[in-house]
């Protein structure tokens, strides 16, 4: 719009200027060339200089107004702002679309109509493949060398498909994988040795079932609403930078859990309460990060989370005063074979390149740096050799998990895992005895605080403005 602006009066200026009119902003001036009659004249009958002058004049403003209309014609998609700590702006043009990961690295797919037929067909990565291929049952897709294999369950042709990704649409209703539904469509992405799954799916469509997964069926309608609208904004900004892979979010907790189709009447309705509603902070969308209980004390998004901007909203705050509303709120001791932890942590070193992986033996975990709350961002681990590495509170946890097939370590069972990163450690001979507080990053919202707080009568927007101090909520489509 001020583009626009600039050139109408960049256009006037330069008509006055052959037509020798006084520019605006002098006023009762005089032209040097003559009376305004004479101008007039010179202007509608110009000189052949005139006229060349007019055609550059008018070419000119033409390119500038084709410039500035493509430039305002419409926002950029939310994919389109790459930078990581560039959030997107909380007004968007249409509701979004989200490409969520339902299976990854696996040799094959089955895949049905919930009723009717299903069309196989090419996919935006392949836009110069035309095939389309109907089936009136499942269809079963596997690797095929350096091509994909589809095949009807109930016999018949089966078919080789050269390219790297084709779309599976139902003809009427939603698609199934296993026993789930899930509504939109559903992509499958060959890669090097394995192929993912993705669900191609309008936004508010999505959130019921992230809503179902991630709450429990009897919680109250307000959490419901206030997970809706945590969900949605976390959903935009994930998308928003997730621009250079074929997908936005995993369907797992690595993300937000997603169900597929949900069937719960509590979360659809909640999402359809608070349609387009999120959580912005200073005219952009916030990342609005939650887990199960935060415990104690909250955790700050931008000292666990590698590139997040810190802000107002994201910051740990002290819980004590919401009270212990978890199972999880206090923990442990959980009880590790030193050697056993020591050879857990080197493991995940290895998988993640980091240089624990070199950890010997182990002598010490201690807290290297807490956050404003008392809450620990980063440990230190010493090991054997008198030798320490560093750790975020994160990393740690998912260290002192970690078990891969061919590692050699047990399994851990869901009780011999930590729930968070905010933990006490002390070694007792060859024992390791970790005790903690909360279930999950402890970032932003605690979904059993969120419940504890609809029960005493809060509203919605009064729990996301305790968890997301000076955020507001404003409706982006």
């Amino acid at each position: 719009m001020i583009q626009r602006r600039r050139l109408r009066i960049w256009f006037r200026r330069a008509r006055r200027r052959l037509a020798g009119m006084p520019w605006p902003g002098r006023s009762g001036t005089r032209s040097r060339s003559g009376s305004g009659a004479t101008n007039l004249w010179r202007f509608l009958h110009p000189s052949p200089l005139g006229v060349l002058k007019l055609l550059v004049v008018v070419s000119m403003g033409l390119a500038g107004f084709l410039l500035a209309s493509s430039s305002c014609s419409s926002r950029p998609s939310i994919r389109e702002q790459t930078p990581w700590a560039m959030l997107p702006e909380a007004r968007l043009d249409a509701e979004p679309e989200m490409r969520i990961r339902i299976m990854r690295k696996t040799q094959e797919v089955v895949i049905a109509p919930v009723s009717g037929s299903l069309v196989v067909s090419g996919s935006a990565s392949s836009p110069s493949d035309r095939s389309r291929l109907t089936f009136g049952s499942a269809v079963r897709i596997s690797l095929a060398g350096e091509a994909m294999a589809i095949s009807p369950t109930r016999g018949g042709q089966a078919y080789r498909w050269p390219h790297p990704e084709l779309s599976i649409t139902a003809e009427r209703g939603d698609l199934r994988v296993g026993s789930q539904a899930y509504p939109g469509t559903l992509r499958v992405r060959r890669n090097d040795s394995s192929l993912d799954v993705i669900n191609d799916v309008k936004l508010e469509t999505y959130l019921p079932g992230v809503l179902q997964r991630e709450l429990y069926n009897h919680w109250h309608p307000t959490t419901f609403e206030a997970q809706a609208i945590a969900a949605r904004s976390y959903a935009i900004v994930m998308a928003a930078r997730s621009a250079r892979r074929p997908w936005d979010m995993e369907s797992t907790v690595a993300s937000q859990a997603y169900i597929g189709r949900a069937t719960l009447a509590r979360a659809v309705e909640a999402v359809e309460r608070t349609r387009g509603v999120v959580l912005v902070h200073q005219g952009r969308i916030v990342p609005a990060y939650y887990s199960s209980c935060a415990g104690q004390r909250g955790q700050d998004a931008a000292m666990i989370f590698p590139n997040e901007r810190d802000m107002p909203p994201l910051r740990g705050r002290n819980h004590a005063s919401i009270g212990p509303v978890s199972p999880h709120y206090s923990w442990g001791p959980i009880t590790f074979n030193r050697d056993e932890l020591a050879r857990r942590l080197a493991a995940w070193g290895r998988q993640n390149r980091h240089e624990i992986a070199n950890l010997s033996g182990l002598n010490g975990i201690e807290p290297d740096r807490n956050n404003s709350q008392g809450r620990p961002v980063s440990f230190r681990i010493t090991d054997g050799r008198n030798r320490s590495f560093g750790l975020n509170a994160e990393q740690m946890r998912f260290a002192a998990n970690f078990q891969a097939s061919g590692s050699g370590l047990p399994n851990l069972s869901a009780n011999q895992r930590l729930r968070s990163s905010d933990i006490q450690v002390s070694i007792e001979g060859t024992q390791v005895l970790i005790r903690g507080h909360g279930f999950g990053h402890g970032v932003g919202m605690s979904q059993h605080g969120a419940q504890h707080l609809a029960q005493r009568g809060l509203t919605a927007q009064a729990i996301l403005g305790y968890y997301y101090p000076q955020a507001v909520l404003q409706r982006a489509y």
